[in-house]
């Protein structure tokens, strides 16, 4: 059915060439006066390059579910007062798009639904300090249970400190020195963190909201697949206590250091509490199909 359709896109912008760079933020232009000031803010061009690809992916999905013949002028999109991006023209209903971008990758979701976020991570931890430290910045987003998984199920002494000292100046801590159970404590860590801000993006909020409240649970010894070709399904949602089947939960890999989450509730369901259906990937068997710059550029000016 037209009406369970997903796109799943994704972009490197890591992968352009300068002169991609140059030819992408030229399209600045094609955006509303208020998105262009935003953008052109930006201090790191990296920056602005994640924000409007993130914009014109976001118009081409919208796009593909219009009419043929529907040009780019006739897409208008306003934000609402949480500063999330919704379509208000043309007027379809259910129509929900959802955009996030983190390290190397700019992703997009977007179909009929009733609720829609996606949520993509890099794997890394900031700072030369020990992982304890680390992970105590974050006392009130996860619940003891999701404690309980990033730190594999067991109390452990793993997460002090790194193999060595790093260089001074550096921000990121470089993955290769850790000991392996660090490197996946620190995998199931954003595994965690994508999951829940696709949750909280999907009903509109932001991460002021009570993260506590809401608990992903991954079946205890159950290992998340690194390969970009596994997608995680077996994955349960819990507000205050309730679950909530008829969100489609899905945690995936872009790459070996991009966990991407999925929450989807259909547009028409059998209503709350009810499970959902799986939903298949894309035509050619990807879940999120990696987009180039080269077909970006070619479908914007199909539909100028």
């Amino acid at each position: 059915m037209a009406q369970d359709r997903l796109i799943r896109w994704a972009l490197s912008v890591t992968s352009l060439t300068q002169e991609q760079q140059q030819a992408c933020l030229a399209f600045t232009a094609l955006l509303p006066p208020a998105e262009q000031t935003r953008i052109r803010k930006f201090v790191h061009t990296v920056d602005a390059l994640r924000s409007l690809v993130g914009q014109l992916l976001a118009r081409l999905a919208i796009l593909s579910f219009l009419p043929a013949g529907t040009r780019w002028a006739e897409v208008e999109i306003q934000r609402n007062d949480e500063w999330k991006p919704y379509l208000v023209s043309p007027a379809v209903p259910n129509l929900l798009f959802n955009v996030s971008h983190q390290g190397d990758w700019v992703v997009l979701l977007a179909g009929h639904a009733q609720l829609l976020g996606v949520d993509v991570a890099r794997t890394e931890m900031t700072a030369a300090q020990k992982l304890s430290s680390y992970f105590s910045y974050f006392p009130h987003v996860f619940t003891d249970r999701e404690w309980e998984y990033i730190r594999g199920y067991r109390k452990t002494d793993d997460e002090e400190g790194c193999a060595e000292e790093l260089p001074t100046g550096a921000f990121h801590v470089d993955l290769a020195i850790l000991p392996e159970s660090q490197v996946q404590q620190l995998h199931r860590f954003h595994q965690m963190w994508a999951l829940k801000e696709s949750y909280i993006k999907a009903i509109g909020r932001g991460l002021d909201a009570n993260l506590r409240h809401i608990e992903f649970s991954v079946p205890e010894g159950h290992v998340i697949s690194l390969d970009p070709g596994h997608v995680e399904r077996e994955i349960t949602l819990s507000v205050d206590g309730e679950e909530k089947p008829e969100c489609l939960l899905t945690l995936s890999y872009l790459d070996a250091l991009h966990p991407i989450a999925t929450c989807h509730v259909r547009a028409a369901t059998a209503g709350p509490g009810q499970p959902a259906a799986p939903l298949a990937g894309d035509e050619d068997g990807q879940w999120f199909k990696e987009r180039t710059w080269a077909e970006l550029e070619s479908s914007i000016r199909k539909v100028q």
